[in-house]
This record gives C-alpha cells, structure tokens and sequence, in this order.
C-alpha cells in the first residue's frame, strides 16, 4: 500500500510495496512514480491518480509488472482531510498480487479455446438444448441441418424430427435431464431445410448452461450407413424369398412331373387317330411350349428349364394385365448383354455374358415403397380375394435358382419395366435341337436302373415310364434304403436315377456312397430344381447327367441311351 499526491510524488509506502519497488522501507522520500517507472506506466497512473482527485470515486485496473511479467490488482481510493472532509489530499493506492490467479485465467481460457476449436472443427454435430430450442450449435450442426444458428435459436428442437420420431425424442431429452443415463443413446430422423430426411444417431448428457438446465448432444448423420442396412435386409430377405420360392418351384414340378408323364405313357398305347389323341399330345406340348418373343436375331444360348421360364413370363403378363386396367399395350425385348464388374454389384453377379428379357407395360406403374416390396410373398395391392401376391415371388425365385436376377423400373403413372438377366451358357453357339415324341415307336431296353426319390407319386410314374421303354425297374424311397441296395446288388445295376433333394440323404451323399462302392456307376440326377447350386456341384464330381422334373418320356429316353452308350433296340 502507498500514498501519493497529485504530482505522483510518494507520501508513504509500506513495507511491502517498499520491497516489490527494490528500495528501502524509508527510501522513498522525494520520489515520485515516474521515477520508479517507465513513462507508459507513469501515464497510466497520473491518469487514474487524477480521475479520483476530480470525482472522488474509487476506481480499480490491473497492471502487468514489467520486469517478471506479475499482475497486480490496485484500487485506487480518494484519502481525505479529516478537518474538511470534502478536500482530498492524497490518493491511497492498495496493490494486491493476483499473478496466480490471472494465471490460472489464461489457463483456463487457452483450455476453453481448445475445446471449442475442437467442438467448432468436429465432423459430428455438437449442440445444445435449452428449454426445448437450441442454444447452442457448432458449424457442423449448421451444415448438417441447413440452417443458421441465428434461425436454430428460433425454432423448437422437437419441430425439426419428422412428424414420427417427435414424441420419442421428446421423451428422450425429459428423461436424460431427469438422469436416466439409459435414455442417452437413440436414433431419429430430422428433417433438413432443403426438405430431405437426414437419419441422426445423438449421444445426450445433461449440462448447466448459463444456469439453466440443458442437454448436451452430439449427432452424427448415419443416412448413408441406414441406406446400407437397409440394403442389406432387403438382399437377406430376397435370398429367403428365392429360397421359399424356389422350393415351391421344386414342388410344383414334382407335381407336373405326375402330370406329364401319365400323359406321356398314355400316348403310347393310343393310336393316333384315336379321339383324345390330339388332345393330349397338345396338353404336353403346351408343358414344353417356350415363349419366345421379340427376340434379338442370334441370341445366345442359356440353360433353362422351359416350364419354369414360362410360368415366369406368364406371371409378368398377368402382373402388367392388372396393372392397366383401362387396356394399354405390353412389350416384350429379349437381347443379349455383356455387363461389367460394378455396374450390378449390388446383386452379387459377376460380369460377363447375360441375356436380357425385357417386359413392359403402359400401366398405372408403382411408388417407391410399393417397388421395395413386389417381390415379397403375400404382398400385394390387389383386394382381397383377388390375388394371393404369390406370382412375383415366384418369379424372383424362378430367376434367382436359375443364377440369374431381376429388377424393376417403375414411376406412379408411367407404366413398369420389369428386366430379367439369365446368364448366357458356356457352350457358345451349341443348341439343343428339340426331337418330337413319337409315340408310335415300340421301345426295348435291356438294363436294370435303380430308381431313388422320396416322392411315391414320382417313383410310380417315372418306374413305369422306365417299365414301358423295357428297363427293369428297382426302386427306393430314401437314401440309406439306396445306398443298401446298391451295395448288394450293384453288380445287377447299370444306372441310378438319383433323386437330389431327400430328407436323410441328400443326393449328393448318396452319389458319394455309391462312388465308394463302385467308382465306374453310372448316375443320372434329377431334380425339381435346375441346374445350379446343389445340383452343379454334384456334376462336377462326376456325376453322368442331369434331367430336370418334369420330363417326358421322349427326353428320359434320349438321356438314357446317351449315358448307357446304345441305341434303342425296337421289339
């Protein structure tokens, strides 16, 4: 503490200030402040010394000590006569040491201001919430939202979710400020001020801020990875719809198979002029009937079964029928296509050669939402009654087990396109040249087969039409009775005819068995499902042939001889 008077000049020090200035307690007589200080500081000092000699008011300021850098607090206060009390007659000067404490200020702001350059430079979003608007936002917030922090003060945090995630949210931000820490992670969606859903994962704590109660939140958009997901169960949920509909694909063919071959066998024992003769050679005809259509000149070969991508097409014309209602027309493209690595990613295909079949309609057409979901089982926009939304999942799963996909271009009232890639065979140019059934031939064939499926209905007609070609029958309704079988009397058995899909063993273990036991059979394999997945991967190991149900009695027998190497021996 010391006194001076309105030159400056010192009129007491105490002991303390006596030893900051570096002179001695009384050595101060006759010294004013500009002759301890530089002439900035001494500026300075007159200058509030003279403020308080004019008002007689207190007044305070800090000032920096040149020589260590130190920071003193000084209050400058009027001293007066204690005769005449409105005459001053000195200023007092108190100089407190606040060093540490401006110290510890620098400190902690050079802290505020790192975390804020780090809040303000974050990828996330990073606000918050104060009596239900935010008071609070960094640039990514402004960014991700699309508005100024000037117009997010004014707007109610709720009013930017969708209208769906509101109450949620609400609830949300109520119960983290009531200190459920259980309620600090979620998922919502906001709407941005261009008019675009944005998904938002949030991490919320409760805060203080500027003494109110509030939220702390940092959110980050996940648009893209929802995209993702989303994605990704859609291609999960497809694999099991072309699962289920490929098994419904295998049965229904097992069933024609039952058709088609009782029909086969009975053409052979009426003669052509009979009366139901045409009959039901047109009903095979129209099992086997491949619709071709607008079809590219030279189009490249692919392995399907004819019935399966005929009830495929069908079920694409009934779809694009109702979906014009008041008539329209339907087109049908097929060409051929290279397609490249990335261009159909998404689908898991690999590039190279597919044949392209494209139909389309001139109907009301789909949304969005309705698209995401045509080809689910039991989906379907038609009334009740009129339609059982079976048709399209089918199809789905028709193309899918025949290693091929689909997809759909649609807008609500611009009609639909719906495409199918098959992949085109490895065979090149080679075509299978389709033999009409002669049913007037008598055929005799000398070997003995043995028959494997679990299907009875298949085991009765595909062992008589075997019977009626002059084969000796021997039959199995399951693997482990197949395996027995053959191992005793294999010597007797020229060919198995192996069914693939059994429920104690499969085809393919039974094809092992009966390799262990004699590595020269002969088998056949057939199935419901074509040939792709399962079935090729038992070709590969050696199996002799495929024939896929149903077949006719014409198709079994050309098979037959390929594989047992003869020629049909007439009786």
């Amino acid at each position: 503490m010391y006194l001076v008077d309105a030159d400056t000049r010192y009129l007491f020090m105490n002991q303390i200030h006596a030893q900051r200035l570096n002179i001695p307690e009384t050595g101060f007589t006759g010294l004013s402040y500009k002759d301890l200080h530089s002439p900035q500081q001494s500026v300075q000092f007159e200058a509030r010394v003279k403020t308080v000699l004019e008002t007689g008011i207190a007044i305070h300021d800090e000032h920096q000590r040149p020589g260590d850098g130190g920071y003193l607090l000084r209050i400058f206060s009027p001293v007066k006569d204690s005769t005449n009390p409105t005459k001053i007659i000195a200023v007092s000067v108190v100089s407190k040491d606040i060093t540490r404490i401006k110290k510890a200020e620098e400190a902690l702001e050079k802290t505020e201001e790192k975390y804020r350059r780090l809040i303000e430079h974050s990828s996330e979003a990073v606000f918050i919430v104060t009596n239900g608007k935010i008071s609070y936002a960094n640039s990514s917030t402004e960014k991700m939202l699309g508005y100024p922090i000037e117009d997010l003060k004014l707007i109610s945090f709720i009013n930017l979710m969708i209208s769906e995630d509101r109450e949620m949210v609400f609830k949300r931000q109520k119960a983290i400020l009531e200190g459920d820490e259980s309620a600090n992670h979620y998922t919502f969606r906001i709407e941005s001020k261009e008019g675009s859903t944005i998904w938002a994962e949030a991490n919320s704590v409760a805060i203080q801020w500027e003494g109110e109660p509030s939220t702390l939140n940092f959110m980050r958009d996940i648009t893209k990875q929802k995209k993702t997901e989303t994605r990704l169960l859609q291609a999960q949920k497809m694999e099991s719809i072309g699962t289920l509909a490929g098994g419904i694909a295998h049965d229904f063919n097992n069933l024609l198979m039952g058709i088609q071959g009782h029909t086969s066998l009975s053409l052979l024992k009426l003669d052509k002029n009979d009366v139901h003769y045409e009959h039901l050679y047109e009903h095979i005809k129209t099992i086997e009937t491949l619709v071709a259509s607008g079809a590219e000149k030279d189009l490249w070969p692919t392995d399907v079964d004819q019935g399966q991508i005929e009830q495929v097409l069908l079920n694409l014309f009934v779809n694009a029928w109702q979906a014009m209602p008041g008539g329209g027309d339907i087109y049908i493209e097929t060409k051929n296509t290279l397609l490249d690595e990335d261009r159909f990613k998404a689908y898991g295909k690999r590039k190279g050669r597919y044949v392209k079949i494209s139909v389309t309609d001139t109907g009301i057409g789909m949304d969005e939402k309705t698209k995401e979901r045509i080809f689910e089982p039991f989906f379907t926009t038609k009334e009740m009654g009129h339609g059982t939304g079976l048709g399209l999942a089918s199809v789905y799963g028709i193309i899918k087990n025949h290693n091929g996909f689909i997809n759909v271009y649609s807008e609500k009232g611009k009609g639909a396109t719906f495409n199918i890639y098959l992949p085109a065979s490895a065979s090149g140019d080679e075509k299978d040249e389709y033999r009409a059934l002669n049913v007037a031939d008598d055929i005799l064939c000398t070997e003995t087969i043995l028959l494997v499926d679990d299907e009875d209905m298949v085991l009765n007609v595909a062992g008589d039409m075997l019977k009626t070609m002059g084969y000796t029958v021997m039959t199995a309704s399951d693997g482990s009775t197949a395996v027995n079988t053959y191992r005793d009397q294999h010597q007797r058995i020229d060919l198995v005819m192996l069914d693939m899909v059994m429920p104690d063993m499969s085809g393919g273990d039974v094809f092992d068995e009966i390799k262990k036991i004699n590595p020269q059979a002969k088998v056949l394999l057939s199935s419901g499902y074509s040939l792709n997945g399962q079935a090729s991967r038992i070709m590969e190991r050696g199996c002799d042939g495929f024939i896929q149900k149903p077949f006719t009695l014409d198709e079994i027998s050309t098979l037959l001889r390929q594989i047992l190497g003869q020629s049909r021996k007439k009786k």
